[in-house]
């Protein structure tokens, strides 16, 4: 998407997880930030006070628990409980593989050594499933992931990720592009294949209750049809951070949770629906409907370069979608609302919708 960077004034980047959670890491421990790992959750204080039990048995207060746990968030689950909801993992009937290549495999292919050398990452659509892949590291490596129909013995709502086989994959993609098989074949047969089952979840009534706060795949699920999901997390904790910050006191904590929610929720659930969406016109089969699909992605490609508005079916083309992904400044938009938003009414149903058509 060239221009975008300029259009709004930063640039698109990827990053490998692995890097973006060690800057974090680095980052909260230089600001004297304690770091418990292997101490999992058992109980949370039953009125919402910030208090929560380890299993362990310690107990550990504080004025406010912001729970950024993930899809599987045991707090949800609690909030979801005290609200008279059921919180239940919803299958996409899709599945996931993720490989990383390293470069020096790659070195002496000149056509993929184009793709590797290159500033763009690169999406191909097939029937039932669609792949995403980009260099990273100093284009070191190459990473993909690759979505395709879950396996009817595949399906397990308890575990995070699973091996894959390169055997398995190469039988899945064996009738896609060329390039598609190419690349496929440099994974080590050895080599880390991760496969996951994508989940979801319906939307919360809140995003917080007590002094409990949800945040990123705790609250708002992203499917990766549209790649926001480590965007909206840091979102979700950009606007926090800023409305925390606006506060005198901690008895003035549920008013930065209030703001929070009426910023982040009805903007994070529209990103999250408009993800599902995007599936299916991702996913189609080839035939009549495919073909409209690339006719139209076409044409409002082209269109769009001439800066006219015209509805593309590939959201990440489309300039509505654009301007409403990367046309704001959330943590602005906290400084600006502030004595609005903390002593009107707080709306925490979504209006707005961005649909992939």
């Amino acid at each position: 998407m060239p221009g975008v960077g300029k259009k709004y004034n930063a640039p698109l980047l990827v990053i490998h997880r692995a890097d973006l959670q060690r800057i974090l890491l680095n980052r909260a421990q230089s600001l004297g930030v304690k770091i418990h790992t292997s101490s999992p959750i058992s109980t949370i204080s039953s009125d919402f006070s910030p208090s929560i039990r380890l299993s362990s048995g310690e107990w550990i207060h504080a004025d406010l628990i912001i729970a950024a746990d993930g899809i599987k968030s045991f707090v949800r689950q609690e909030i979801a409980r005290k609200n008279g909801v059921k919180d239940e993992t919803v299958s996409t009937g899709d599945a996931a593989y993720r490989v990383v290549i390293d470069e020096e495999r790659m070195r002496g292919d000149p056509k993929i050594r184009e793709l590797l050398r290159g500033k763009t990452g690169v999406r191909w659509m097939g029937p039932g499933g669609h792949i995403m892949a980009y260099p990273l590291r100093s284009h070191k490596l190459y990473n993909m992931v690759l979505i395709h129909p879950i396996r009817p013995h595949q399906i397990d709502t308890e575990s995070w990720t699973s091996p894959g086989t390169k055997a398995e994959m190469l039988k899945t993609y064996f009738g896609w592009n060329s390039t598609v098989k190419q690349l496929l074949s440099y994974v080590p047969d050895d080599g880390e294949i991760m496969e996951w089952t994508l989940n979801s979840h319906a939307p919360l009534k809140s995003w917080h209750e007590g002094r409990f706060v949800l945040i990123g795949d705790a609250c708002h699920p992203m499917l990766p049809y549209v790649a926001q999901g480590a965007a909206n997390a840091i979102e979700d904790a950009g606007v926090l951070t800023v409305a925390l910050s606006l506060i005198q006191s901690a008895d003035k904590i549920e008013d930065a949770l209030k703001v929070y929610e009426t910023i982040r929720k009805e903007r994070g659930e529209a990103i999250q629906a408009s993800a599902r969406d995007t599936q299916r016109i991702l996913h189609l089969k080839d035939g009549k409907e495919q073909e409209e699909r690339d006719r139209r992605i076409r044409e409002s490609t082209i269109a769009a370069r001439g800066g006219e508005k015209k509805g593309n079916p590939d959201l990440w083309a489309d300039l509505r979608w654009q301007e409403f992904m990367w046309g704001v400044d959330v943590m602005k938009d906290v400084v600006e609302r502030w004595s609005e938003l903390i002593s009107g009414p707080s709306s925490s149903s979504p209006s707005i919708r961005i649909q992939a058509t």
